[in-house]
């Protein structure tokens, strides 16, 4: 029989032995992890759609003329019916008949939630992306957050998903590029300056996405997306968008009017900051 003072010795060296394997396998996980983040880009930085100039003190782009002014294809995607876009004339037609009064009516009850996807992706607020292996996310200055898995899942059936302002995104790589699809989206086409400034959904539930992004240049990011919805779209509606970085932004700013610092220049409508109040 084992004295008593023996005891606490062997039931260190038990766990000794019972924690030891655990240990080697903590450590190889590490390893592979860190192989992984050495393998995927560096998308470091804030990131702005290239139309716009130079941000102003709140990380906001400071557009150069007047978005009217612009030729079509130069203005946001998301955001117009502009002749390149394939609908459905029917489509189009029952919408702004059924579809539009009713939503009109009761706009008055649309919850502040973010900008939303798709339309978070025209960058006006200045976003950054944060890759991992098993996760990429996407977050701007009005706090809407995107976040694409790229741990190998793939999108959940059909019974597990439903409408986020942000949809269900699964990522993959492809080489440097960040292949993106996402489904279930809330409002999936936001028209700025809609009646009464109502959020217009032109797309509908069945709408998926497809983006490929990818770094090409030291400063500049390049996005194509690619729009399927087989009720208001007779074709796949694809184009392109750009980013470059914002050179004059050192952190995320959020929440930039709820302070006592950031004020309107008389001079123009760009913010700049006042001195502290005492």
């Amino acid at each position: 029989m084992k004295s008593p003072a023996s005891r606490p010795a062997l039931a260190l060296a038990a766990a000794l032995v019972l924690v030891a394997p655990c240990w080697s396998q903590a450590v190889a996980p590490a390893a592979s992890r860190a192989e992984k983040f050495a393998q995927l880009p560096d998308w470091t930085g804030y990131w702005v759609e290239e139309r716009f100039g130079e941000v102003d003190v709140a990380g906001h782009p400071i557009f150069e003329g007047d978005p009217q002014d612009l030729p079509p294809e130069a203005l946001p995607r998301l955001m117009n019916l502009h002749p390149q876009t394939p609908w459905k004339q029917a489509f189009i037609e029952r919408f702004m008949k059924e579809e539009l009064p009713a939503l009109q009516e009761r706009g008055s009850t649309i919850k502040g939630t973010g900008w939303g996807y798709p339309i978070m992706m025209e960058a006006y607020g200045a976003f950054q992306i944060l890759v991992t292996p098993e996760e990429a996310l996407i977050v701007n200055s009005y706090r809407d957050i995107r976040h694409i898995y790229t741990d190998g899942r793939t999108l959940p059936p059909e019974e597990e998903l439903w409408p986020t302002p942000w949809g269900t995104s699964v990522g993959r790589w492809d080489g440097d590029t960040l292949v993106i699809e996402t489904v279930a989206v809330q409002t999936p086409n936001v028209v700025l300056g809609s009646p009464d400034g109502i959020p217009v959904p032109l797309l509908t539930g069945k709408a998926r996405f497809t983006e490929r992004i990818r770094k090409t240049g030291p400063d500049r990011l390049e996005m194509q997306m690619t729009i399927e919805d087989p009720d208001a779209l007779a074709e796949p509606w694809v184009f392109a968008v750009g980013y470059r970085r914002a050179m004059g932004q050192d952190r995320m700013f959020h929440g930039v009017f709820d302070n006592d610092r950031s004020v309107i220049d008389p001079d123009g409508d760009l913010l700049t900051i006042s001195p502290p109040q005492r």
